[in-house]
Formats: structure tokens, C-alpha cells, sequence
């Protein structure tokens, strides 16, 4: 039986949903978001991708579940990722795989999606050429993420920067990682308005030696 404490945090979070629900449906400029930057990093997440599969095998992405809530800066995400896939290359979508992370559980991992639910989306897909995570991964070792664990799959993350990518990315458990910028840079290495240089003012690429 839940306890007082636990019902009055779910309460609490039930009304802070609906309260930012509203506030986003009344605000006039709600519908005016710009998702350019979500739209690049798809875009280059899956030329990243397709290039570490040489153009060619199945790919799952992993995504959070929004719910029965809308989540246009994913779906924009995913969208130019899907878009992307198939003109960089012949790989191919093999599924699309959701993660929860309520609030309870984000307090629990930073944000980050738990490590049990990881090792089952690994153990699920073993042997796959890659998987996508549009989630945050938690802190592991190569028990985890290890090729003896997970086969030839590739890794690739594109989300927040958490602490401990570094330290995945330089064990080559994290092949490629695609993670946002603490400040935006002022500068591009592209020309101004494609979406390399869109990307590349939001986002910094780790990639595993």
C-alpha cells in the first residue's frame, strides 16, 4: 500500500503536469517553437550512424515515452532522422523502443534511463548494426555495454551531456556520442544556415577512440 508521502509526491507531480499543459496550451506563442536545432541533430545523428554501419543493416532507435502527451521536439528528431537514414544510405529502421522515466525515476538515475532497462534493450537487440539512443544513458562498464555483451552493435546517444560520457566514450562503449553544448558556440565550421552549422551551434560530437 503506498504511503501518505508517496501519494502526496504523485499528487504534486500530477499537478505540475497539468499546470505546464496549460500554461503551454494558453500561451499564444506555444505553436511557434523552433525545432531546427532538434531537426539537425536528427539529421546528423543519422548520417553519423550510417557511416558507422557503412550505409547499410537495421537500426533501433530508443526514444522516451511521452505518454499520451505530444513531444514535438522528439518527433521532430525522429522525423529528420528517419529522413535522413534513407538518404545517406541502405540502412533501415528496424524498431522503435520507449523508455519511461517518470519523475520518481529520474531523482533515481539523474535523468538518465535505468540501467536494468538498458541491459533488457541490449540483451533484446543483440547483434543489431546499431542503436540510436534519443535517451540518456545511465552510468555503466563494459558488464554493460561491453562487446562481449552486446556483440558488434554500435552506440550511438544523442542527448543532454551527462558527467560520466566522457568516461564512456574514451572505453569505446559509447561509439559516438551527439550531446548538447553548455553555452552555444558563436562559431560553425559550415556555412551559416545549413544544418551542419545549426548542429554544430548546439551540439558537440564525442567520439570513441
Amino acid at each position: 500500500m503506498m504511503n501518505r508521502k508517496t501519494i502526496i509526491q504523485g499528487l504534486a507531480l500530477v499537478f505540475l503536469a497539468t499546470w505546464a499543459a496549460w500554461n503551454f496550451l494558453r500561451n499564444p506563442d506555444a505553436g511557434r517553437m523552433d525545432l531546427s536545432p532538434y531537426e539537425s541533430a536528427g539529421t546528423v545523428a543519422a548520417e553519423e550512424t550510417s557511416k558507422l554501419v557503412r550505409g547499410r543493416g537495421e537500426v533501433v532507435l530508443v526514444i522516451p515515452d511521452a505518454g499520451a502527451t505530444a513531444d514535438p521536439v522528439m518527433d521532430s528528431q525522429v522525423g529528420a532522422f528517419r529522413k535522413a537514414l534513407g538518404v545517406a544510405g541502405k540502412a533501415r529502421i528496424r524498431a522503435v523502443s520507449t523508455v519511461k522515466i517518470d519523475g520518481f525515476t529520474a531523482m533515481r538515475t539523474g535523468g538518465a534511463m535505468p540501467v536494468e532497462r538498458l541491459g533488457e534493450l541490449l540483451k533484446m537487440y543483440r547483434g543489431v548494426d546499431a542503436m540510436v539512443f534519443f535517451v540518456g544513458l545511465p552510468p555503466c562498464g563494459p558488464e554493460v555495454l561491453g562487446k562481449p555483451v552486446i556483440g558488434n552493435t554500435r552506440i550511438v546517444v544523442l542527448t543532454a551531456m551527462f558527467p560520466w560520457y566522457g568516461n564512456l566514450v574514451r572505453q569505446g562503449l559509447i561509439d559516438v556520442g551527439m550531446v548538447s553544448r553548455s553555452t552555444v558556440s558563436a562559431e560553425s565550421g559550415d556555412k551559416p544556415g545549413t544544418t551542419r552549422a545549426v548542429f554544430d551551434r548546439e551540439y558537440e560530437v564525442l567520439r570513441s577512440p
